[in-house]
């Protein structure tokens, strides 16, 4: 069952030598977290899970240096898109609890203004809320209101998915939103993100806690080319080059932006900081990279579409430099947040988020979890070949498409690539046989919970 501690935690970290992330304060420690839009662990080099030996994946040093001075967090599931997973962190609560199964649109339902939000949640424990890029939850009330509705007490970004009238070669404009007001900014959206963080940190005063909700647009089509002072990709030219090209300069140049918002920020402040970078679902299938594929990438239930990037860092975290295998679901970062803030969380709502302090504390702490999960569906759309679910214990998954009921069971430690169907075997052994069944049986229960969640 789900773990949930809605008490304030004061924590200590080791002194390190390295870059001054961590902190031994006991203050309540800010909270920031920054969110890479269609970023897989292919595409992050310290994970060491693409085809970084060759060189190929985009420099990113600071993200690599959160992971010196921090948890890298190897098994993290999202959903296989970007509103899902953006939901179930603002909740803590799975899509079919919340109605959010697939990237929204104008017509699509928005994440309901009846869900309790991480924002309202550490709100109650005294902090400063600002959720600044990328919003694509929709809005229940027919406004661009809704991230102030919802909690947040600043927002200033896109409501929509996507920047698709932004270009640096012929830029036309991108709606921005800042607290209900539309305008229209003609700057590189990245580094305004920045910008706008960096602005309202400056705001806050230096003894009073705050959660920062950083989501940038990048590397998320449509793909250009970045400016040149934040990319190494100098031979790339304004047109005719590939979508994999422009998608690394665009990673290495939100990288760069992350350097420059930890390097801007407030010496004592940024020592008194939690940072959780993650990516909110794979890489796209026109840029992933080997031993991905295409065809298990971005908007599907392979590895390659839900195992994303998470690193935690600084204040908060014990014995730095190290990596976790537990399994994680995109839930629990509301728990996490809300343990190490002194948030609460109402009894009447299901949470199915589990703290991962135990993780940041302790060097040797096992999995919580003994199964994780992930979905996907689209209303009146429900017999398209990408929705489903999927499931995994610590080496078994088990993979249930919409599409013609098709099922797919992988063994994640000797097949990490997902290349063998276990079900299409002549023979399965018993522990082969056993996972199946625990899997199946799982997603019963969870299919039940669904089905009330209907009723109700």
């Amino acid at each position: 069952m789900p773990f949930f501690s809605p008490f304030l935690v004061m924590l200590a970290s080791a002194v390190t030598s390295g870059p001054s992330y961590s902190s031994t304060a006991p203050d309540p420690p800010n909270i920031l977290i920054i969110i890479a839009d269609d970023m897989g662990v292919d595409m992050v080099g310290v994970y060491d899970e693409g085809d970084s030996a060759a060189g190929f994946v985009p420099p990113t040093p600071n993200i690599d240096a959160l992971s010196e001075d921090g948890v890298l967090f190897r098994n993290v599931w999202s959903n296989p898109v970007c509103s899902p997973t953006r939901a179930t962190i603002m909740t803590g609560r799975y899509g079919f609890r919340t109605g959010i199964g697939w990237a929204l649109k104008s017509i699509s339902d928005p994440l309901s203004i009846d869900e309790f939000t991480m924002a309202e949640s550490v709100s109650a424990a005294g902090y400063a809320t600002a959720l600044i890029g990328k919003w694509h939850l929709g809005d229940d009330a027919g406004s661009d209101e809704a991230p102030n509705e919802m909690g947040w007490q600043h927002f200033a970004g896109a409501m929509e998915g996507t920047l698709d009238d932004y270009c640096p070669r012929d830029c036309t404009g991108w709606r921005k939103v800042e607290d209900g007001d539309p305008t229209l900014s003609y700057n590189y959206a990245t580094t305004e993100q920045v910008d706008d963080a960096l602005d309202w940190l400056d705001e806050q005063a230096p003894m009073d806690p705050w959660l920062l909700w950083l989501a940038f647009n990048a590397p998320h089509d449509p793909f250009h080319l970045p400016p040149t002072d934040l990319h190494s990709y100098d031979e790339l030219a304004e047109s005719g080059e590939s979508d994999h090209e422009y998608y690394k300069a665009m990673v290495q140049a939100m990288d760069s932006e992350i350097g420059r918002l930890l390097d801007s920020m407030d010496t004592e402040q940024l020592a008194n900081t939690t940072i959780i970078f993650l990516g909110d679902n794979g890489t796209p299938k026109t840029t992933t990279m080997p031993p991905f594929i295409s065809e298990h990438a971005k908007a599907t239930m392979y590895e390659g579409g839900v195992n994303v990037p998470l690193i935690i860092a600084g204040a908060g975290v014990v014995d730095p430099g190290r990596e976790s295998a537990a399994l994680v679901n995109t839930t629990d970062l509301f728990a996490t947040v809300a343990e190490l803030t002194g948030g609460d969380y109402p009894d009447d709502r299901e949470l199915d988020s589990i703290s991962m302090v135990p993780y940041i504390q302790n060097t040797s702490r096992t999995s919580i979890r003994t199964w994780v999960y992930a979905e996907a569906f689209r209303d009146g759309d429900s017999g398209a070949a990408a929705t489903g679910q999927t499931i995994r214990d610590r080496r078994y998954k088990l993979i249930r498409l919409d599409d013609d009921d098709e099922e797919l069971l992988f063994d994640l430690v000797m097949d990490p690539w997902e290349g063998d169907d276990i079900l299409t075997h002549d023979y399965m052994t018993e522990a082969e046989t056993s996972a199946y069944s625990q899997l199946s049986a799982q997603l019963e229960i969870l299919d039940a919970e669904a089905a009330a969640e209907d009723v109700e």
